[in-house]
């Protein structure tokens, strides 16, 4: 199942399209500061955001890589102890501790 975050106001024509597709689900959580988008935005999948929201640095910086990693490795029976990573950014330290 994946679950898209939708962080700004959305017409409700929107919102069925989105839900109409299988396997989706969409959570309407408009009017978060950016510690509460921070804070959750790890447990989806993916975020709908059109101006009101700032999608910064911190709230990317949630290990939301970190578990896309672990499911594709886990998919792929690949064991993340004997693999390696590079990346160029503070901000995927979550991911680089997989």
């Amino acid at each position: 199942m994946m679950k898209i975050l939708v962080a700004d106001p959305l017409d409700q024509q929107g919102l069925k399209m989105i839900e109409a597709v299988e396997g989706v689900t969409a959570d309407v959580k408009t009017g978060l500061k950016e510690d509460e988008l921070a804070a959750i935005a790890g447990q989806y999948d993916g975020m709908i955001v059109r101006s009101g929201v700032k999608v910064t640095a911190k709230v990317l910086a949630d290990p939301g890589k970190l578990r896309a990693i672990q499911a594709w490795a886990s998919e792929h029976a690949v064991d993340l102890a004997d693999s390696w990573a590079y990346s160029d950014s503070f901000y995927d330290l979550p991911m680089l501790g997989a």
